[in-house]
């Protein structure tokens, strides 16, 4: 039985300076029969497509396993917050769940994407990507409607009505740019691929839409750092013990949004050639999973007995509306510590004698002179 003969080998393959990755591809697409691409365009085109699904397996995974950790330790399931975050870790796991099926189908395929024929596509690859479109559109209405009512339970009960309807406003008009700039990214995407059409705005309509959201989740955190500040400075004027530095550390890393602002910015200040597209992905990912946290330390109290941002009520601080006021004493402090508050309002400052003090704020507000704190200690714990 006669061995099986091999071909030569050509002289490239002792050539130790050939790059093979340079080697040319040519194939029929839309623009012609010579079009071509190098083997290293081809295998970074396969390096994205297992790259997102890699990240997408992630978001579905931890969405799903904060979604459970949110339901067993939260206090009150009824409440805005809870729900809205809720409502995002679901539209999440549904919109990793279709991308998957998006990446699987014949409009995400690699045949697609190099020939550009639209007779690969099936009616029930289009729908699956307005379907993923779509829900996208949920999921941002979600975490913007999320992002409001946060900056409306931090400044509940406080005596910054001004400070709150303009911080609320702007987060609404953020909100509903970011959701319409969404909304018309998903229609116009769908109409033309619906008319076998190209839209070469459709990447700016994409980037406007990003920024936006990127716009508000940065504001927000700034918000939420104003706030860090300011439980600081007041409980040191309060006399009440302090965070200490590793919990300042994780109160900044983990429940003021500042992560994801930065991979926002970051996605948008490099080159696109360092796959900062990606970046996006992570950033959403990491707002979704970080709102429920955020959420305890916008609607965590600065003037706590004991220093915490876990309030997973998620109701904040009641409004005199409610039926109730906190006062800024409460009956948990010591009572060695009454007697520092002499010639200091309850607000976040100390004031000089006859500084005016609001009447209407929804704390217990009083004028510090007029108070013998050491005698009177009793009388200005927690009302209703």
């Amino acid at each position: 039985m006669s061995s099986q003969s091999h071909p030569p080998l050509i002289d490239l393959f002792y050539d130790s300076s050939y790059d093979p990755g340079e080697s040319l591809i040519y194939y029929t697409s839309i623009y012609g029969n010579n079009t071509y691409i190098t083997f290293d365009e081809l295998q970074t085109i396969v390096n994205k497509k297992v790259t997102q699904g890699i990240l997408f397996g992630v978001r579905c995974g931890a969405a799903f396993l904060m979604l459970v950790a949110m339901w067993l330790i939260s206090k009150n399931k009824r409440s805005r917050i809870f729900i809205t975050n809720q409502c995002c870790l679901v539209f999440m796991i549904m919109h990793s769940g279709l991308y998957f099926r998006y990446l699987l189908s014949r409009y995400g395929s690699v045949t697609f994407i190099l020939t550009g024929f639209q007779q690969l596509l099936t009616r029930n690859d289009i729908h699956i990507y307005g379907a993923t479109d779509f829900i996208q559109v949920a999921l941002v209405a979600c975490i913007e409607l999320s992002l409001i009512f946060q900056i409306k339970v931090i400044f509940a009960g406080t005596n910054y009505g001004k400070l709150a309807n303009y911080f609320i406003t702007l987060g609404s008009l953020l909100g509903l740019a970011t959701f319409g700039m969404y909304m018309l990214t998903a229609i116009n995407g769908t109409i033309k691929l619906y008319n076998n059409e190209y839209d070469p705005n459709q990447r700016k309509y994409f980037n406007i839409s990003t920024i936006l959201l990127a716009s508000s989740i940065n504001m927000l955190t700034l918000i939420l750092i104003l706030k860090l500040v300011a439980a600081i400075r007041t409980r040191r004027y309060l006399g009440l013990k302090q965070f200490d530095s590793f919990h300042i550390l994780l109160i900044m890393s983990t429940q003021t949004l500042i992560i994801p602002s930065i991979l926002f910015i970051l996605s948008y200040s490099l080159r696109e050639d360092m796959h900062t597209d990606q970046l996006i992905i992570i950033g959403n990912l990491i707002v979704v999973l970080s709102l429920p946290l955020s959420s305890m330390w916008a609607s965590s109290l600065n003037n706590s007995s004991k220093p915490t941002s876990l309030n997973t009520d998620f109701s904040g601080p009641k409004s005199s509306e409610e039926g109730t006021a906190i006062s800024l004493l409460s009956q948990n402090m010591e009572p060695s510590i009454v007697t520092k508050y002499t010639r200091r309002s309850p607000g976040l400052y100390p004031v000089s004698v006859g500084t005016p003090i609001e009447k209407e704020a929804s704390y217990t507000l009083f004028e510090a002179t007029d108070i013998d704190f050491e005698s009177s200690s009793n009388d200005i714990t927690r009302t209703s």
